[in-house]
């Protein structure tokens, strides 16, 4: 039983613990920073200008709902706000800030988020901190999100903080809430309220559907108008995210399809996309049930990826827990190691930013075939992993042994 020293020594030790965090932090933070500012060319580190165009817009979302204004009305020459309404209200904070404060502490929050999913995974001290900042540099999804000031590496750490288990440490609330949260921001993430029901976990899902449907009422409850626009055009066909499919850096089944075979590919491409899609959801859950969470969340990450209409390379966040998973955990099939390390490559270095980007209208064949190698790995990977998940079950049940739904 724990007596007084003991809670004592926890409180003297608590403040210690809080320095050694901000000790760690710093590294990171600050390569995050000088990402945030000059990640894409476009900004100037001194004087301090990033570009952080994303950044710009949720600001500006949050500004237009303190001042009653039409957030979902396209900028003369700029890019609209497309998130649901309750993804502006927590915009809102970030237009209390002056612009360079909001950058610098958007891209302290991303490194902070960053160091989390690594222990996570259990990497600690200095070498988490020297991985963080490490990844922050070479591994473009991670690179291009911080200098867009993007939200993807938050989805990330909101779903996989949420889902993955964590032995040893007391959980705040009910599992899925978090992934809820990110699904009302951004609705994508819905895809793991499937996956965890198919795995099994349905009180998971239900959390994940519910905390949903509460944001959804939320911004209902103080944003009616903007409400009644988003989800009217959404159920009308209008995402918000309709140009700029053909975009070399798009790179889900339909983009690579519009690149590759034209504008009439697009309609048997988002049956190949919805095929792709539900075969890497599938073998998400059965990874799930196969013990291996980490896995299962990753392949989902990756099936919404390439069935989407637009996965910009920048959404390929998914990339860092995959390799994570890959290094650290144990059990997982050789094939699917060799076919996890390639896309893990490819996504990592992003080798099609190499290609010329001006001429890409008129560019031959086998330059849309070397653009389209993520996709063809990233199918590979799903495709192997379902074979391979399917086996495994198969293999469990000849044995008597029951799958578990995992966490």
């Amino acid at each position: 039983m724990a007596g007084p020293g003991v809670t004592a020594a926890g409180t003297r030790g608590g403040p210690a613990r809080w320095a050694r965090a901000l000790a760690l932090l710093v590294p990171p933070a600050l390569v995050a920073i000088a990402v945030g500012a000059v990640g894409l060319e476009l900004g100037t580190l001194i004087p301090f200008e990033p570009f952080a165009l994303d950044l710009g817009i949720y600001r500006r979302a949050g500004e237009q709902v303190l001042t009653g204004q039409d957030f979902y009305a396209r900028p003369v020459g700029g890019w609209p706000f497309i998130y649901p309404p309750f993804a502006a209200l927590l915009s809102v904070p970030l237009a209390l800030l002056a612009w360079p404060v909001a950058v610098i502490a958007w891209a302290v929050l991303n490194a902070g988020l960053l160091m989390l999913i690594g222990r996570r995974f259990g990497l600690a001290g200095w070498r988490l901190s020297v991985f963080t900042a490490a990844v922050i540099i070479a591994v473009e999804p991670i690179r291009i999100t911080i200098a867009f000031g993007q939200i993807n590496i938050a989805l990330l750490a909101l779903v996989l903080l949420d889902l993955l288990p964590a032995p040893g440490r007391r959980r705040r609330g009910p599992v899925g809430w978090l992934a809820g949260v990110a699904t009302g921001i951004k609705l994508t993430p819905g895809i793991f309220a499937v996956q965890q029901f198919l795995a099994g976990r349905r009180r998971v899902a239900l959390i994940i559907f519910g905390t949903f449907l509460a944001s959804v009422i939320i911004g209902f409850a103080i944003l009616p108008g903007a409400s009644v626009t988003f989800w009217t055009r959404l159920v009308g066909g209008d995402s918000g995210i309709n140009d700029g499919i053909f975009h070399y850096t798009n790179q889900s089944v339909l983009g690579n399809a519009v690149r590759l075979f034209g504008a009439d590919a697009q309609r048997p491409a988002l049956a190949v996309a919805a095929v792709a899609g539900l075969a890497g959801l599938a073998a998400g859950a059965l990874w799930q049930r196969l013990d291996q969470p980490a896995l299962g969340l990753c392949l989902t990450g990756f099936a919404a990826l390439v069935a989407s209409p637009i996965s910009w390379s920048h959404h390929y966040v998914w990339v860092l827990p995959l390799g994570l998973v890959l290094l650290r955990r144990a059990g997982i099939p050789w094939g699917l190691r060799v076919s996890g390390w390639a896309l893990v490559g490819y996504v990592a270095l992003a080798p099609f930013n190499l290609l010329p980007y001006a001429e890409q209208e008129t560019w031959p064949l086998w330059i849309r075939l070397a653009d389209a190698a993520g996709l063809a790995l990233a199918l590979i990977f799903l495709g192997t992993a379902l074979v391979l998940g399917v086996r495994r079950i198969r293999a469990r049940a000849r044995a008597g042994t029951p799958a578990a739904a995992t966490g």
